[in-house]
């Protein structure tokens, strides 16, 4: 706060408060209810009913509650816990199974389910390979002479 003019000017930050809990998916410590900002904004409303951890002080501890969203709700190491970030996979492939970008496709391809995929220079080299190997154990050596 600041005085001018012989008047004092005290910030209002609580919309700043729960505009930067909403944009983070922070938890808001306070034992504000915030009535005149909930009805402004669904965002903040949201941030009040779900993320708004009241506490109180006992002899100079914090001490915020073991339940803060009710009887019903998570406990408060669940409640302070940042949720997974969620991550969605990218566009199908267009090409599906005849990609030949291998690894480096950028697209997902659910037929691979989590197996790396080997391009098709891979798929062949490793056929010939394999075929090289047949021969030499069918080949019978004889000896010189």
């Amino acid at each position: 706060s600041r005085l001018l003019g012989g008047k004092r000017l005290v910030c209002y930050d609580d919309r700043y408060i729960l505009r930067l809990a909403a944009e983070t998916d922070g938890i808001v410590v306070s034992n504000d209810n915030y009535r005149d900002l909930v009805v402004e904004n669904p965002d903040f409303r949201k941030v009040v009913e779900e993320r708004l951890l009241m506490y109180s002080f006992v002899n100079d501890r914090f001490m915020p509650p073991d339940d803060p969203l009710g009887r019903s709700g998570p406990t408060l190491e669940a409640f302070l816990k940042a949720p997974p970030p969620r991550i969605d996979p990218p566009p199908a492939c267009p090409y599906g199974r005849k990609c030949t970008y291998g690894n480096k496709c950028k697209f997902h391809h659910p037929e691979r389910a989590g197996r790396p995929h080997k391009s098709v220079a891979e798929k062949l080299s490793e056929r010939a390979a394999r075929a090289l190997r047949q021969r030499s154990l069918h080949t019978v050596s004889l000896p010189p002479g």
